[in-house]
């Protein structure tokens, strides 16, 4: 991590590499756009959270793709750079958020002359671009949902009976006493949840590894960033905390089995097998009820909820085959 913000620049002729400003819905909001070559299809990639943002380590886990991709890295609004603590509370809601994706898509289209864009999100970002992607199809060529959220509500009942099961069978009054303090969801607090996450988590003991490694990539990257300067870690984590307080109670009033059992563009599903943060036996249920014209499954082994970081090569080059036959064919030039 440095004290001036920049990226590095790309060693092609026709590469992109950009780290600026933009307006969206009225607010300025931070992107990072790089790719080889200007002419490829563009891939918009919306951050979990809410409020981990990725700007700061994309360099480390999304290089590969730059080279069959526009990549796109957005810290969304109230998010990383974006945060802003004179920002108004009441833009910090669900449809706000969807309407910047959309305006975020629009102008990456009309930018890079694109008649679509490609769509992948993580975590929080799959809730918000589902929803992106049903209210406004006509923009993406097709979806990927990484650890994809389907009913947070339902999610966090299901991990705190998990968990209380738990602590009654292995003898743990501690984490009994806590869990009963707590009561079952739906939780005001966000530190509530995350003291169900971290709980979960630790009784499974695959899960829990991937997580610790996960976490120490992520840190290194993070410091190593020319993106973000010095001080942008310490408005990460006040980005973080920020974002939560608004979107999580909101976020845990979406079904998206309710509220987009269809959509009109191919969906591709990556989850990892041992994640205890999105229970992917929810996302599964979504999956087999989905009507699309084309929607696929595909399983990481020994990942937790976040193989992008877990296992970034494979993660990257999974991508990009199962993107690659939405790219449409340009056509051939005449003579």
């Amino acid at each position: 991590m440095i004290f001036s913000r920049k990226t590095p620049p790309q060693p092609t002729p026709y590469g992109i590499a950009q780290l600026k400003e933009i307006p969206l819905g009225g607010v300025k909001q931070w992107v990072l756009i790089r790719g080889e070559n200007v002419r490829k299809p563009v891939l918009l990639i919306l951050h979990g959270g809410p409020g981990m943002s990725l700007i700061s380590i994309s360099s480390a886990f999304f290089r590969q793709l730059e080279k069959d991709f526009v990549v796109v890295n957005w810290d969304q609004r109230g998010s990383g750079l974006s945060y802003d603590p004179d920002l108004d509370e009441k833009t910090m809601n669900i449809r706000q958020f969807v309407s910047d994706i959309c305006e975020l898509s629009e102008y990456l289209r009309r930018r890079f002359h694109k008649e679509k864009i490609f769509l992948l999100g993580h975590s929080w970002g799959s809730l918000i671009g589902t929803l992106a992607v049903k209210q406004a199809p006509e923009l993406f060529y097709a979806y990927v949902g990484a650890g994809q959220v389907v009913d947070m509500a339902r999610n966090e009942e299901i991990a705190y009976q998990e968990l209380l099961d738990f602590a009654q069978k292995e003898n743990r009054p501690g984490l009994l006493s806590k869990l009963e303090e707590m009561g079952p969801p739906p939780y005001q607090k966000p530190v509530d949840t995350m003291i169900l996450r971290f709980g979960l988590t630790m009784t499974h003991r695959d899960a829990w590894n991937g997580d610790v490694s996960m976490r120490k990539k992520i840190f290194r990257a993070a410091f190593a960033s020319k993106e973000y300067r010095a001080a942008d870690l310490a408005r990460y984590l006040k980005a973080t905390s920020f974002s939560m307080k608004n979107l999580w109670w909101q976020a845990v009033e979406v079904d998206l089995k309710r509220e987009a059992p269809d959509l009109s563009i191919p969906c591709i599903y990556i989850l990892g097998r041992n994640d205890q943060i999105v229970l992917p036996q929810l996302s599964v249920e979504y999956y087999d009820l989905l009507r699309a014209p084309y929607k696929k499954l595909i399983w990481f082994e020994g990942c937790g909820h976040s193989m992008m970081y877990e296992q970034p090569e494979k993660f990257q080059q999974v991508v990009a085959e199962e993107l690659m036959p939405f790219v449409p064919k340009l056509p051939k030039p005449k003579g």
